[in-house]
């Protein structure tokens, strides 16, 4: 599975376009790969076509948010992937205690070996 939150802006103040790439197995998650960068929206584009190629996900969580609403439609339109937009529920300081709760209540872990 991955996870997409594209950034709003390429600006130096502004935040970063992240991708997550996990493997999940019997209820236990492999955090396998994290890319961050500043894109413009065709360059967002490719480089997830790109990485959905490379890592072949069974599912594709775009944060459907600002551009990511046509970020999910480019890439749908574009890939055979299994595209989801997501819509987050609360800001970040609401989101970062929920996800931190679950995350203590699944085993989690980081490949060191990519």
């Amino acid at each position: 599975m991955q996870s997409w939150d594209p950034a709003q802006s390429i600006t130096e103040n502004a935040d970063w376009s992240v991708c997550t790439t996990w493997l999940i197995r019997q209820n236990l998650y492999y955090l396998i790969d994290v890319l961050r960068f500043r894109a413009e929206h065709p360059e967002l584009v490719r480089k997830v076509i790109e990485e959905t190629r490379r890592r072949s996900p069974n599912l594709v969580l775009i944060e459907a948010v600002g551009h990511g609403k046509a970020l999910c439609d480019d890439v749908a339109r574009r890939t055979a992937c299994r595209i989801m937009p997501v819509k987050p529920s609360g800001d970040t300081d609401i989101i970062a205690p929920a996800a931190s709760h679950s995350l203590k209540n699944h085993l989690f872990f980081y490949s060191l070996l990519i």
